[in-house]
């Protein structure tokens, strides 16, 4: 498990060196947590503006959320990002490994281009390799060894309260 943390769902880390953010969603992931992280990205804008991989591993269950939640969340995040008024185009990968979770990002993204006032550029892959349009090899490397990674928050399940971390 990474950075040994299986009972908290999502582990939002960063690479201060590349400025990259690595989401991780492992285990049963629920609407509130989901609500916590982009309560979190809304506290600290620098969050959401990151370039970001978004890893939903094998073991991540999503089967409780409801498109309505997504929807609510999609509509959350258009209005952080518009909000941002960023000068460059951000990059996000998502990985997921079944095609369940392949179908929720999907969904999740549907509609999405770089063009949208979102100002994201997205890749959606089964394989962390597939990330390769829009990131770098030495990027992806650090994504899959966890180098230079220092986790910056948790979001678990016992109240769905976020702990950050510096």
């Amino acid at each position: 498990m990474p950075f040994g943390l299986s009972e908290m769902p999502i582990t939002l880390s960063m690479h201060r060196r590349l400025g990259l953010h690595l989401i991780r969603f492992e285990n049963v992931v629920t609407f509130d947590e989901l609500v916590e992280l982009g309560r979190l990205h809304a506290t600290f804008p620098a969050f959401a503006a990151a370039d970001a991989i978004h890893i939903i591993e094998s073991d991540a269950d999503m089967s409780q959320l409801h498109l309505s939640q997504i929807d609510l969340l999609r509509d959350h995040y258009a209005r952080l990002q518009r909000s941002l008024d960023l000068y460059l185009v951000r990059r996000a990968a998502w990985v997921c490994s079944t095609a369940t979770t392949c179908r929720l990002v999907e969904y999740w993204l549907d509609g999405r281009h770089s063009l949208d006032g979102q100002q994201t550029e997205v890749v959606v892959g089964s394989d962390l390799a597939e990330a390769s349009p829009l990131f770098l090899q030495d990027e992806i490397e650090a994504v899959r060894n966890e180098r230079e990674f220092t986790q910056i928050s948790r979001i678990g399940r016992s109240d769905a309260q976020s702990q950050v971390s510096w």
